[in-house]
């Protein structure tokens, strides 16, 4: 039931007509991957985007993937 719960607080965030998963336990912290000065300028994007910064990382990715996965 919590992680109902929390799909639907996730999904709220996101904006309208949007589902969420629910936080993985097996999910890490972005911080450990990225530097300060990038934190900082997708903080700022996000902000004027008005996008939580997790849907410009999950927007991100998947541009990765279709670029190089073409198999």
């Amino acid at each position: 039931m919590k992680k109902a719960d929390l799909a639907l607080y996730a999904a709220k965030d996101q904006g309208g007509h949007t589902v969420a998963l629910a936080p993985s336990d097996e999910m890490v912290l972005k911080s450990s991957y990225y530097t300060a000065s990038q934190l900082g300028r997708l903080r700022s994007l996000a902000e004027r985007q008005k996008k939580k910064e997790a849907v410009l990382l999950r927007e991100a990715l998947d541009d990765v993937l279709r670029k190089y996965d073409r198999s």
